[in-house]
């Protein structure tokens, strides 16, 4: 697993569900792999008019999932690109290729205005998972998403095995307790710094 002094859960389990974005991924199975997480992902299905144009042809897809592949350095020795079941994605998210999102993925949010982040999307699903998991100071094992639900294994730190499930129209109120908190963490900041200024510096002796 990738050393939480480097990033937190949050925000690696963000730059994995941009991955699976940039592979129109809606459904998955998700598993804690040595330094990384291995995935078996379900595509959205094709409008009618993509279908149509051949934008979904089966050389294009191979193509993409082959870039993707290399991007993420490697996919699983037991598996080769061209045995995948039809329509599953497999995809092996390495310590590199997870650093490499989550530098695309700040590139990306610079450039766009902060607000109320689209919490049907896989990575800010996959990031409130993250943070909760980092706010029980606890180790993800694994995760699945299904249509409209999501749930995940944890370990904490004495050892035990929590399993959660969540409701992805639900997300919108942990996000909001999760928001508050950060506030009211900066608030206490704040008025500390605040305290510290304020206090009269003391005479030199002598």
């Amino acid at each position: 697993m990738m050393n939480k002094q480097n990033a937190s859960f949050g925000e690696v389990l963000r730059a994995v569900g941009q991955g699976l974005e940039s592979l129109n991924v809606e459904n998955f199975e998700l598993q804690a792999e040595g330094d990384g997480y291995f995935v078996l992902g379900t595509p959205r299905s094709p409008s009618p008019g993509a279908v149509e144009s051949g934008s979904m042809q089966p050389g294009v897809k191979n193509t993409l999932q082959n870039a993707w592949y290399s991007i993420t350095d490697r996919v699983s020795h037991k598996v080769k690109a061209s045995d995948a079941m039809p329509n599953v994605l497999r995809v092996l998210f390495t310590r590199d290729g997870i650093r490499r999102l989550q530098c695309e993925g700040e590139a990306k949010r610079s450039e766009e205005s902060a607000g109320i982040p689209n919490l049907n999307k896989i990575s800010q699903i996959l990031r409130m998972v993250g943070e909760y998991i980092d706010a029980k100071s606890g180790r993800l094992i694994s995760a699945c998403k299904s249509q409209n639900w999501i749930s995940f294994d944890y370990e904490t730190v004495a050892h035990f095995r929590i399993t959660k499930k969540w409701k992805v129209a639900e997300l919108y109120e942990y996000w909001l307790e999760v928001s508050d908190q950060r506030q009211r963490r900066h608030d206490i900041v704040e008025r500390e710094l605040a305290g510290e200024r304020r206090k009269p510096k003391a005479a030199p002796l002598g």
